[in-house]
């Protein structure tokens, strides 16, 4: 098996534990709050990391613009992602974020890096996502619509595979995790002024410490290490394909810790979730 695909599917599983942590984090955290002290968390780790390890020597020179549209990616995705669904609800905001975001990827990858997209990308792209909208349609909550929420959702899903795009463009002369440290940290800086207008006291308690440590250290600074080494050798589409581990993590710790229930459609989703990651995996091993 491509390694590649081992460290994206391990990135995506530490991704799935972001749910589970917020549920524990104090009453009063805001899900802006905590994505901007994840962004400040995590992408410091991941500057000092690179520069601690020597990522940054040699080289061509950086692509500045490269790195700020990465960062404002970055940054537009907490931003469009929690809008979306505040305004149009839970499930049709993530089916919508996590479901664009293959076929995002998908469309960049072939038309900047002219990747070349196999039918099994079709087909695990949809199960995957045919996956992702029963899980979240499964807990029968009212579906409601608007329109400024399908479009922020669907900009979380492009913000996501631009970032992927501009990590892998930046990967041909630099090192990943470099490029990764640089784009996040830059993003942090961005998001930043959230903190200074929110209600962000949570922060100072252990467990809003421990929630923002994890979720900074863990499910940032770690995951993408993790990610900038899978996306040396792995596609921008197969990559947003491989990251619905995400949902299915999410949804697999949200039966086992947090109590949720499991019904028919859940257990469809989260098969179908398993046969799109696993067609993806058959392909990278021929």
């Amino acid at each position: 098996m491509n390694k590649g695909v081992v460290f994206i599917i391990a990135a995506a599983v530490l991704w799935g534990t972001t749910g589970t942590a917020q549920f524990f984090a104090p009453e009063g955290a805001s899900p802006m709050t905590v994505g901007a002290f994840r962004l400040l968390v995590g992408g410091t780790g991941l500057l000092l990391f690179a520069v601690s390890s020597g990522c940054f020597k040699g080289g061509a020179p950086w692509n500045k613009f490269y790195v700020l549209i990465g960062a404002l990616a970055v940054a537009a995705y907490q931003v469009t992602f929690f809008t979306g669904v505040k305004l149009t609800g839970v499930a049709v905001g993530t089916i919508v974020a996590i479901g664009s975001a293959p076929v995002s990827a998908g469309l960049l990858g072939y038309f900047i890096l002219h990747e070349k997209i196999m039918m099994r990308w079709y087909i695990s792209s949809a199960l995957a996502i045919l996956g992702c909208t029963l899980l979240a349609l499964s807990g029968g909550e009212d579906i409601q619509i608007s329109i400024p929420g399908i479009i922020c959702a669907f900009g979380a899903g492009f913000s996501y595979a631009l970032y992927a795009l501009l990590t892998k463009m930046l990967m041909r002369d630099h090192n990943g995790t470099a490029a990764v440290g640089l784009i996040f940290f830059f993003g942090a800086v961005l998001l930043s002024p959230v903190l200074l207008v929110s209600e962000a006291s949570w922060i100072m308690s252990w467990q809003g410490a421990a929630v923002a440590v994890h979720l900074g250290l863990i499910t940032t600074t770690v995951s993408y290490f993790f990610f900038a080494k899978g996306l040396r050798t792995v596609s921008v589409s197969s990559t947003a394909t491989l990251s619905l581990a995400e949902p299915l993590t999410a949804t697999i710790l949200g039966i086992f810790i947090v109590g949720e229930r499991i019904n028919f459609m859940v257990g469809i989703g989260i098969i179908c979730l398993f046969m799109g990651i696993a067609i993806l995996i058959m392909k990278s091993r021929a």
